[in-house]
């Protein structure tokens, strides 16, 4: 499956990697949540999620590796730590039941902006693997915002629960509008969409509308991304520095 234009190779493994790379880490955090869920169903969904997290990631995987791009050392077992390009929120633990449920609904909502983004690049077989993508996830972002509403009625002490959890993540949502991939992986297929700057704005927007219409106060704007944070970068020149996020769309 090469592409034909070698030079967009190397590119759009750039923007696959941090993909599979967030599913992965979610796919192994939902594991650890079986059997420490709170309710037989909450159990089972976990489960469920965890293998289509990870069934996600493989599949990334392997669509990378026949790209023919090897340089890029995408077998998982054997990659350094500092090779992995996931999102350095989606890497930590969550210690608590309602610190998951806002986790989740974080990475559902970027993930489907970012999916949603890299659909506009025209290449059948990565055509085909985003619809079956987003057919297997897509009631994940819906059910990650019917769980929130349903454990803030529980009471005050659960509606603080998450609000306390919404207030530690905000500072590190900025990162994730960075999404790991280097400047010339998205510039290289010119897809506006694909630009950090609007993804940040559409992630940002999507989070404060849900959040507020939900009865949760928002900390505040989106803080600024760190121009000095860094991903783990799966090149050969091990970690770059993320986009910065301050560049005005073209």
């Amino acid at each position: 499956m090469p592409l034909v234009n070698r030079e967009l190779t190397r590119p759009l493994a750039q923007l696959l990697i941090p993909v599979a790379d967030d599913s992965w880490m979610m796919g192994q955090h939902a594991l650890h949540w079986v059997g420490h869920a709170p309710t037989p169903d909450d159990d089972l969904f976990e489960a469920t999620r965890s293998q289509t997290y990870l069934r996600h990631a493989y599949a990334l995987y392997a669509f990378i590796a026949e790209l023919d791009a090897p340089s890029f050392g995408l077998t998982i077992y054997s990659r350094p730590a500092g090779r992995w390009r996931h999102a350095g929120l989606f890497a930590q633990s969550c210690r608590t039941w309602p610190e998951w449920l806002i986790r989740t609904y974080c990475f559902e909502s970027f993930d489907t902006i970012r999916r949603r983004a890299l659909h506009h690049i025209a290449y059948a077989p990565l055509t085909a693997l985003w619809e079956t993508i987003d057919q297997e996830r897509r009631t994940y972002a819906s059910e990650a915002a019917r769980r929130i509403s349903q454990e803030a009625r529980r009471g005050a002490n659960q509606h603080d629960a998450l609000q306390n959890a919404l207030e530690q993540d905000w500072t590190d949502l900025a990162e994730l509008s960075e999404w790991g991939a280097p400047d010339e992986a998205w510039a290289t297929w010119d897809i506006w969409l694909l630009k950090p700057s609007v993804m940040r704005q559409q992630f940002a927007e999507l989070m404060t509308t849900h959040f507020t219409a939900s009865g949760f106060a928002i900390p505040g704007e989106l803080p600024p991304a760190n121009r000095h944070a860094r991903h783990h970068d799966a090149v050969d020149n091990g970690e770059a520095t993320l986009a910065d996020m301050t560049r005005t769309a073209r």
